[in-house]
């Protein structure tokens, strides 16, 4: 992270879990549910990626990571 260049990520797992994937919060655009435990997350220029994770729990990461 880098707040002198504004480039905020924040981590879908803890970063010792090999299946983490760090977002850029300025590329993140939205999200949506897709199951119970799986989110479609809508990036910057039309891209998308699903991930094994309740969309509450990354909305609340993505809110943490504004403050």
């Amino acid at each position: 992270m880098d707040a002198s260049l504004d480039i905020w990520l924040f981590p879908t797992k803890s970063y010792k879990n090999e299946t983490c994937i760090w977002f850029a919060l300025n590329h993140v655009k939205g999200s949506q549910q897709l199951g119970l435990k799986f989110t479609k997350v809508f990036l910057s220029y039309g891209h998308t990626t699903e991930i094994i994770m309740r969309e509450s729990a990354f909305r609340e990461k993505r809110l943490n990571a504004e403050i």
